[in-house]
């Protein structure tokens, strides 16, 4: 990509954040402006159901306005390793369920990993994160992803924790 010199532009400094306001300005305000962050990031966008009202409140839940179906938009998308994908471009798979040879749970985290004799046997992110083989111990997301993960009912889950002493 050539920079703006190159091309024989030159803005002087103190006129690029006059540049970038304007610039601003004209993406929040104009119906182009939007069109174009649509574009640029493959955002996808459905209207608002027709069955439905849309009320605008502030940060303390006062109402400021109440808007018809045709007067709201909803922009999707998401980010794919760190690029944006539009969300209509991405289908979801269930993945795989193991056992842990180690403890015997069913789970969606286990990996693949060799034991002592060199033998292929699956392991939870659990038993991984305690492995006494800093190799295996090392594919563990450790207790960060047990945190993220969204099977509750798992017994390692740390949201079962939180539940019990709730």
């Amino acid at each position: 990509m050539t920079s703006l010199e190159e091309r024989g532009i030159s803005i002087p400094p103190d006129h690029i954040a006059v540049v970038m306001a304007a610039f601003e300005h004209w993406l929040k305000t104009t119906r182009e402006g939007k069109d174009h962050i649509v574009n640029l990031f493959g955002f996808d966008w459905t209207g608002g159901d027709p069955a439905l009202a849309y009320e605008i409140r502030d940060e303390y839940g006062r109402l400021l306005d109440r808007l018809k179906s045709e007067q709201i938009y909803f922009l999707q998308a998401a980010v794919a390793k760190g690029e944006f994908v539009p969300q209509s471009q991405i289908t979801t798979v269930p993945v795989d369920k193991h056992g842990c040879d180690a403890c015997g749970i069913l789970s969606h985290c286990t990996r693949v990993v060799k034991d002592s004799r060199g033998k292929d046997m699956r392991v939870c992110n659990h038993c991984l994160q305690f492995n006494e083989d800093t190799d295996n111990r090392s594919l563990s997301g450790g207790h960060k992803e047990c945190e993220s993960c969204t099977a509750t009912l798992c017994e390692y889950n740390p949201a079962k924790e939180r539940r019990r002493l709730a």
